[in-house]
């Protein structure tokens, strides 16, 4: 059981991020943090993503370790540093971020969480390693002095060991990303830690020059520099200026805390200024080792480190590339326990490949299974030697490739047309096709042009992680190589339809691959697309005129299972503005699907002219429902920055979609064509308006001549219908009176019976006669009420006719 001490702590927070910290220890506390949806919430991400630890996940620390951490804040990385050492003390300012910790990290019992400022603090042993994860750049906040930085150093240098070893993760103020036009990350303003910082700022960060000042004027003459990127908070790759120099590197461009412009390709231009050696002094963050001792910082110089971590926890690993004693090394090592089992699947197929034309590097595996390792190649791989060529022409890229493919297809071992075994489905799902496809004995999925090596004739092959013991088809493999490098290599992606057509790669075919890749991705390796949650980028570079969003954008398809549309229940992918857009979603691990929602992009102003969307292959009907208006052309317009498009569905069981439509940018000219062409659309609605209330009342005016004319008519009739009822009366009373004088008549003349039974025979027709008149009355009034109801409803549907018009 972790301990925590807060004999330190004077009963005050000075920093924190609010509200967000009581979720997050709600989270922690609940062990939710897998779960958590970090989707725009940049706290979240930064405090609980598991990639805050690549950091130094890969990081050789010596056996039986004791590590101090500077600023721990929530525990990001304490854990992983517990796994690694023999005790690791965690200094946190904050009571409520050291209870976070507390509370992930409890069940280390080499861990102690001490609460306070460290300057109030001593300890009872000395240290191997001290770590400054993103926190060197606060010094000046709690140490009032002049040279904050210097006292910082000095002060935690008494407690490191002779041979002990500072480790210092920063920003660099002079990063690339900042003239491209990223914020400042902790002021949040352009341009700002460039043009120089104040002495009243919270944080400070430096350029290598300066930082290198500091720690030397401490005392530190072993300085090493490696360069995390896209920076040190969620590093993708770590590598050395000499790495920089030689060879090209590419990571995903995000900005997960806030929106920013970009003026320029920053992965290019990171990769030109490092051949001219300037890299290390525009990188975009530092990961400093220091050391007073001149003994060698580390026996294996790193050169390049990569961290496949945004994936399940059973399928994360590292690999490094390493100078041992003049030789260059690559290892790749399981980053947890369950993870072995990816080397264990390495090893076992190194051992049973065969192939005359295909051959897997020579490579050394650990007996645990903790890692394998081989000797690095010092040659142009494959991807490289078709960027070559794509330099000379497109015939010579082609050349090339056909020597890639040739291979791999004489490799075949048989045709199949079904894939729908346990094995295969479990891996890439499965989808009904006909199509009989050339399954080779190879079965690697890794075999992407960077990671072979064409030489004298053969691919010699120097990564498998992914490798299967059942029949893959070898058109797929290639596909997937295809894909792979039009993706890093986008300005080329005009080459790609003419590829693909080559080697009769038909739409039906990339489809089932599409399918079968995204099942891979999402549903077995269960791969994280960081992609989702990055804040918008504005490119600048692509026009001197125009600003735009960034050229690809994330787009969203939501699928309801009977919840209503939720993030928990969406497919992510990125769409290309300006570009034709096909995109292919799996839906075969979601049952009874209710209703389908797509929102082909966020955050921007766009035209969007959906082509065809098909869902198990039949073309289905979609309306743009926030669209404010569509050309002839039919392209829908949105004023909105989540335009939304539903899809008619037909069943609840739908294994996949592909959506196939054109993204333009709603600049100022395309705004001013919409605008007028609404003014437009309003102006003509007024003219109709205007005509129809005009006709309107010309059939009103002349309905109401006939109708005046029907009223003089129904008056005559009412009088007449009058004066029968007075003729009526008076025949009553006349009747009544003779009635009286026979009643009298009888009561003086008893013996007149058969006189008074005549009589009453009379007035029994009298009142026949009196009710048939009385029906004749109640028939003319019937008659006057319906003439006058009839004339209301014909005038009435009349007009309603004539507005329907």
């Amino acid at each position: 059981m972790a301990k925590i001490v807060k004999k330190y702590y004077q009963g005050l927070d000075l920093y924190s991020d609010g509200e967000i910290e009581d979720k997050i220890y709600e989270i922690i506390k609940n062990n939710q943090v897998e779960n958590v949806d970090m989707y725009n919430n940049w706290a979240l991400m930064y405090h609980l993503s598991h990639f805050r630890e690549n950091i130094l996940n890969w990081y050789d620390f010596k056996e039986g370790a004791n590590i101090l951490e500077v600023g721990s804040g929530c525990g990001s990385i304490t854990g992983m540093l517990a796994d690694r050492a023999k005790k690791v003390i965690s200094v946190e300012l904050s009571n409520r971020r050291a209870s976070i910790n507390y509370e992930r990290n409890s069940k280390y019992d080499n861990v102690e969480i001490y609460i306070g400022n460290i300057f109030d603090m001593s300890f009872e042993c000395n240290f191997d390693y001290i770590i400054f994860n993103g926190v060197f750049e606060y010094s000046a906040r709690f140490i009032k002095s002049e040279t904050p930085f210097n006292d910082m150093i000095n002060f935690i240098s008494k407690y490191l060991n002779d041979a002990g070893e500072l480790l210092i993760a920063i920003e660099n103020r002079m990063g690339l990303k900042y003239f491209s036009g990223a914020k400042e990350d902790h002021i949040g303003k352009y341009f700002y830690g460039i043009n120089g910082y104040s002495h009243r700022d919270p944080a400070i960060t430096f350029s290598k020059n300066e930082i290198e000042h500091i720690l030397k004027e401490s005392g530190y003459e072993n300085i090493s520099f490696l360069y995390p990127f896209p920076d040190y908070k969620f590093p993708e790759i770590i590598v050395s200026e000499e790495w920089l120099i030689k060879n090209n590197i590419f990571y995903k461009l995000n900005s997960f805390d806030s929106s920013r412009y970009m003026f320029f390709d920053e992965t290019k231009i990171q990769n030109k200024i490092a051949k001219e050696i300037m890299s290390a002094y525009f990188s975009n963050s530092f990961l400093i080792t220091a050391k007073k001792s001149l003994d060698s910082i580390c026996d294996e110089k790193v050169l390049y480190i990569k961290i496949s971590s945004n994936r399940q926890k059973k399928f994360r690993i590292y690999t490094k590339v390493y100078n041992d004693n003049g030789k260059l090394v690559v290892k790749k090592v399981a980053l947890n326990k369950s993870s072995t089992q990816v080397i264990f699947n390495m090893r076992k197929f190194y051992k049973s490949f065969k192939s005359d034309s295909i051959n897997l590097i020579e490579s050394l595996f650990s007996e645990d299974n903790s890692y394998c390792r081989y000797n690095f190649i010092d040659k142009i791989n494959f991807e490289n030697t078709l960027l070559q060529n794509l330099k000379i022409s497109k015939e010579e890229f082609l050349k090339t490739l056909d020597i890639y493919f040739t291979i791999l297809i004489n490799n075949v071992a048989k045709k199949v047309s079904e894939f729908n075994s346990r094995d295969f489905t479990n891996v890439f799902g499965f989808m009904e096709s006909e199509l009989e496809l050339n399954c080779s004995n190879i079965n690697n999925l890794d075999m992407n042009f960077d990671n072979i090596f064409l030489i004298d004739g053969e691919i010699t092959v120097i990564d498998y992680e992914w490798v299967f013991n059942f029949d893959i088809p070898g058109e797929f493999i290639f596909w997937r190589g295809i894909k792979t490098f039009f993706e890093k290599n986008r300005e080329f992606d005009y080459l790609l339809n003419d590829t693909l057509k080559r080697y009769n790669l038909s739409d039906d075919k990339v489809d089932i691959f599409k399918f079968w890749e995204s099942n891979f991705a999402d549903a077995y390796v269960k791969q994280i697309n960081m992609d989702k949650y990055s804040k918008s980028i504005k490119t600048i570079y692509e026009s001197e005129n125009i600003v735009q969003s960034g050229k690809f954008k994330i787009c969203n398809l939501y699928i309801d299972t009977g919840n209503g549309f939720n993030d928990s229940q969406r497919i992510e992918d990125n769409v290309c503005i300006g570009e034709k857009n096909e995109l292919f979603f799996n839906l075969s691990s979601f049952t009874s699907i209710k209703a389908l929602r797509f929102d082909p992009i966020e955050l921007s102003y766009c035209a969007f002219n959906i082509k065809k969307i098909i869902i198990d292959g039949k073309s289905v009907n979609f309306k743009a429902l926030n669209s404010i208006y569509t050309d002839l052309n039919g392209w829908n317009y949105f004023l909105t920055k989540d335009p939304i498009y539903m899809v008619d569905i037909h069943d609840d069981r739908i294994k996949s979609i592909k959506i196939e439509f054109n993204i333009k940018n709603i600049d100022y000219e395309i705004l001013e064509f919409v605008i007028q062409s609404i003014i437009e659309e309003k102006n003509n609605l007024n003219i109709l308006y205007s005509n129809l209330n005009n006709n309107l009342k010309e059939v009103i005016s002349s309905n109401n001549e006939k109708l005046l004319e029907k009223d003089k008519n129904l008056i005559n009739k009412e009088k007449e219908l009058i004066n029968k009822e007075k003729e009526l009366i008076n025949k009553e009373k006349e009747f009544l009176s003779e009635l009286n004088k026979n009643i009298i008549l009888l009561e003086n003349n008893s013996n007149m019976a058969n006189e008074l039974e005549l009589q009453n025979n009379i007035i029994l027709e009298l009142n026949a006669k009196i009710e048939l008149q009385n029906n004749e009355l109640t028939e003319l009034k019937d008659e006057i009420n319906m003439i006058n109801s009839n004339k209301f409803l014909k005038l009435f549907n009349k007009i309603k006719n004539i507005l329907k018009k």
